[in-house]
């Protein structure tokens, strides 16, 4: 192969050329040449007019000349041919200073025995940092071996041997993993010395172990011109994120960048990309451009493994790249395609590719059933999530079918039987629950669901067969204890209702004593007592006073034992003369107990059907304790609970009175003038002014400003309410068309207030049970134990 010509101009014409320049143009030109460091030119220059006159200042020029390109050639490693031209002009000008630039070059070419003996000679004119700089050097080659460099290469007085082997047992500890032999062994090194570095790198490198942060910390005092940088950086590399690398990287001078991925391991042949990585904005789209720009830098294994992971985000792109992708197989593709749909929001393509990654998944494999449960679960869930599209049927089909696949995920049948529960119907649900258990018959969380499904459907003899089960496995689980208890009593209740007396006594006589719900506690006895007051007997009362002590609170017990009058329906004398007893516990209260009160309030808030309706009438007895307990000390979330409860029960005045109160304690919560303008809407018979109603609107918006929604839809629920039973808008508006309620309303704007359907004169509105009064996570800020 025949070599390439040179593109450069042949020095033989340079020197012809510059022959023909008179004197003071050559001298022009070599200064020229020097003062652009343009130093080989410069030399054939001031060589050239050697030849017509010799003077000082000419020879000086070269000299400059010669020294400057002994630099340039070191600069770029090509040592040799520094030393042969340092030995020209080491000949010619026997005075010239080249002590420094020969020690240099000598380090340079890794001749460390002779660069020690002339450091011997030049050491003393040196400055000081120059010397530490080399010392430091000449300490590190020394540690290292290298050269055949001995302590006895230098002088006595050399802090280079004074102090190595102190360095020396410092390293021999800290290779031999002595913490506390090491650290005695730095103390022996002085912070002047040449192997100060070598101290503060060992330093780090032993935080490092323990505490990376302050490892980190000390290894990063070390300076870029140190022997120790290296291994210093090498370590900081160890703790640094990807992220960081990249912006090091971006920061760092092209000629630095190959050196600052050496310290970070960075393989040579992958540094385009890393390059390419360090300048991009880290769009999935971008990165998918630099792997396909850059595919010979990764193994075909690294280049899949990232496609698989950046396609999915690259949206709708993602179809294209994988179309024209041999990398992947059908079912794969899928997949990422799925993903990417999901990433976009485009859920109906989302599930259409899901359902071509299972059809072309083996269904017969078995290995593969669980794989295709989760799959089948993930459609559930997009599924939910967009209502408009998919029926209830194709989400609840989703999530049964995952279950023919993965029969023991106890969480699917569970959210099978909620969602059966919202949608469908209670029978349904149950059903679920049935398999549930048949198919996981230990499985606490779905026994306790069956349980409670039982309990809702009054199979209280099931439901206590399920409990006793879930005891055995869970001997201490309160909330099952609680509601077999709860499950005896309502059972006793039917069994009294039918007058099977025995059977009640002997239902109520079994229930569980180890309840801690206040609720509960004594109150089989009391229910006792009543069945047996039922019977005419008389020796009832006994059970029932034995049932309050054993309850604990005083005003609970009895007010417990007003209820269960009411859900026995025992005769109107025998419930005054238990609502007079709760009157006078509370008259002889000294005041009022904050625990058994916020009890009761939990109580109002978490009972339902029968029993939150008796609850209410009980808590008209007990006005006055509601009255008082507006100065307690109430949290705000206390607060909030009271007024929500005061409200449901109908202590209206109470309400007044609260929520007054608790607006001049805060001032800032809106909800508290709220429930002192719904507690006006409620006084009395009398019409509300609009600027009532005007003045709610108002705070409601603020409210849904600061994303208090789940108040908001509560206040608009009550104050629909309240005007369903009102006639407040019969006065203001007149309507002969029963059919136009529809228009009423686009008409008629009072934002979260609906306008009550107008009935004739003749026609009565039905009255409407109350409903059961909204729960929430709130309720869990009270305990009902003690």
């Amino acid at each position: 192969m025949a070599k390439k010509k040179n593109k450069g101009r042949d020095p033989r014409h340079k020197v012809a050329s510059l022959g023909v320049l008179p004197a003071h143009e050559l001298l022009a030109k070599g200064k020229l040449f020097l003062q652009q460091e343009k130093y080989q030119d410069a030399i054939l220059c001031f060589k050239q007019l050697l030849k017509q006159q010799e003077s000082p200042e000419i020879l000086q020029a070269l000299e400059q000349a010669y020294l400057g390109r002994i630099r340039s050639l070191a600069a770029k490693s090509m040592t040799k041919e520094a030393m042969v031209l340092l030995e020209i002009v080491a000949a010619r000008w026997p005075n010239a200073d080249v002590l420094l630039i020969r020690l240099s070059l000598l380090l340079q070419a890794g001749r460390f025995g002779e660069a020690v003996k002339l450091y011997g000679q030049c050491g003393q004119h040196m400055a000081s940092d120059q010397r530490q700089r080399l010392e430091a050097l000449f300490g590190a080659l020394l540690l290292a071996g290298v050269g055949g460099l001995r302590p006895e290469n230098f002088p006595e007085d050399s802090p280079v041997a004074r102090y190595y082997p102190a360095a020396l047992s410092a390293m021999d500890t800290f290779f031999a993993r002595d913490e506390l032999l090491g650290q005695e062994a730095l103390q022996q090194i002085p912070f002047r010395s040449p192997y100060r570095d070598l101290r503060t790198m060992l330093t780090g490198l032993l935080h490092f172990q323990s505490d990376k942060d302050l490892g980190c910390s000390v290894l990063r005092k070390i300076d870029k011109d140190s022997p120790y940088f290296r291994v210093a950086a090498r370590c900081l590399a160890t703790a640094d994120t990807p992220e960081g690398f990249l912006q090091n990287l971006a920061a760092t001078p092209k000629n630095e960048q190959y050196q600052l991925c050496a310290q970070y391991g960075v393989n040579p042949v992958q540094f385009p990309v890393i390059e390419a990585l360090s300048g991009s904005d880290g769009r999935p789209l971008s990165l998918y451009k630099i792997i396909s720009r850059h595919e010979n830098c990764f193994t075909k294994g690294q280049r899949i493994t990232m496609l698989r992971n950046i396609l999915p985000f690259c949206k709708e792109q993602a179809q294209g790249f994988l179309g024209r992708s041999p990398d992947f197989a059908s079912i794969e593709k899928y997949r990422m395609l799925a993903l990417a749909a999901e990433k976009d929001g485009a859920t109906l393509s989302a599930v259409q590719f899901w359902d071509d990654y299972l059809g072309n998944s083996y269904w017969s494999d078995t290995l593969r059933y669980k794989e295709i449960a989760m799959v089948l679960r993930h459609q559930a869930k997009l599924t939910k999530k967009d209502e408009y599209t998919y029926s209830p049927v194709r989400v609840l089909e989703k999530l049964l079918k995952s279950l023919e696949y993965e029969p023991g995920h106890a969480e699917t049948w569970l959210e099978a039987a909620e969602y059966a529960q919202r949608h469908y119907s209670a029978s349904r649900s149950y059903a679920i629950l049935n398999d549930a258990v048949a198919e996981l018959p230990e499985n606490v969380p779905i026994l306790v669901a069956a349980m409670r499904a039982c309990g809702a459907r009054k199979a209280h003899k099931k439901a206590s067969s399920l409990a006793k089960r879930i005891l055995e496995i869970d001997p201490i689980n309160t909330s099952v204890l609680d509601f077999l208890v709860e499950s005896r009593l309502e059972h006793g209740r039917k069994l009294a209702s039918q007058k099977k007396w025995l059977l009640a006594e002997k239902e109520l006589q079994s229930a569980d004593t180890r309840v801690k719900a206040l609720r509960y506690r004594g109150r089989h006895r009391i229910c006792l007592g009543m069945v047996l007051l039922l019977q005419g007997k008389e020796e009832g009362l006994p059970h029932i006073v034995a049932g309050k002590e054993e309850n604990g609170s005083p005003l609970l017990g009895h007010a417990l034992t007003s209820l269960e009058a009411r859900l026995y329906k025992l005769p109107k004398g025998r419930q005054q003369e238990f609502d007079r007893q709760l009157r006078q516990v509370e008259d002889s209260a000294k005041a009022i107990d904050r625990s058994e009160f916020l009890r009761l309030v939990n109580w109002l808030l978490s009972f339902d059907g029968e029993q939150w309706l008796m609850l209410k009438e009980v808590c008209q007895c007990l006005t006055n304790s509601f009255a008082k307990a507006a100065i307690l000390p109430w949290s705000r979330d206390e607060g909030l609970l009271v007024c929500k409860a005061l409200e449901t029960a109908d202590l209206i005045a109470a309400l007044t009175k609260t929520s007054a109160a608790l607006q001049k304690k805060y001032p800032e919560d809106l909800e508290f003038r709220v429930w002192s303008l719904v507690a006006d809407t409620r006084q009395g018979k009398k019409r509300v002014p609009l600027k009532v109603y005007d003045e709610i609107d108002g705070l409601l918006y603020t409210l849904i400003q600061k994303n208090r929604i789940d108040f908001v839809e509560y206040i608009e629920d009550v104050l629909g309410k309240k005007s369903r039973r009102s006639s407040f808008s019969n006065s203001l508006f007149d309507d002969d068309d029963d059919d136009d309620d529809d228009d009423d309303d686009d008409i008629f704007d009072f934002g979260p207030f609906k306008i009550p359907k107008i009935l004739g004169s003749s026609e009565k509105s039905p009255p409407k049970p109350k409903s059961k009064p909204v729960g929430g996570k709130q309720l869990n800020l009270f305990d009902d134990e003690l």
